[in-house]
């Protein structure tokens, strides 16, 4: 599936790109796409879950969904034990692979 900026911004953003065209629509393919957008998904899904429960629990938490510092917080809690926070960090460094790598190793 081929993608383009263009089909990707608002209105406004594509109007005031409009004199770089080629920004726009150059078309790319990136046949990670599916699987980058599902780490980056699990990544946030994490974040807002132990959000969720930690906020249940009384912590006062940013307004960030930085899923590392949620992680150190849930651990001091208990509410992860040390294996469960491993397979959480693992997720996330997954995310931010498929956010920051050109080429990664597909899990599908």
């Amino acid at each position: 599936m081929e993608d383009t900026l263009r089909i990707l911004l608002s209105d406004a953003h594509a109007r005031a790109l409009a004199a770089k065209a080629r920004l726009l629509d150059t078309p790319v393919q990136d046949p990670l796409m599916e699987e980058r957008l599902l780490r980056i998904r699990t990544q946030i899904v994490c974040a807002l879950v132990l959000r969720t429960i930690l906020g249940e629990m009384g912590y006062d938490l940013p307004e960030e969904l930085d899923l590392l510092p949620l992680l150190d917080i849930a651990r001091r809690a208990d509410v992860l034990s040390r294996r469960e926070g491993t397979i959480f960090a693992v997720l996330n460094a997954q995310a931010n692979q498929a956010k920051h790598w050109l080429d990664f190793r597909s899990r599908l």
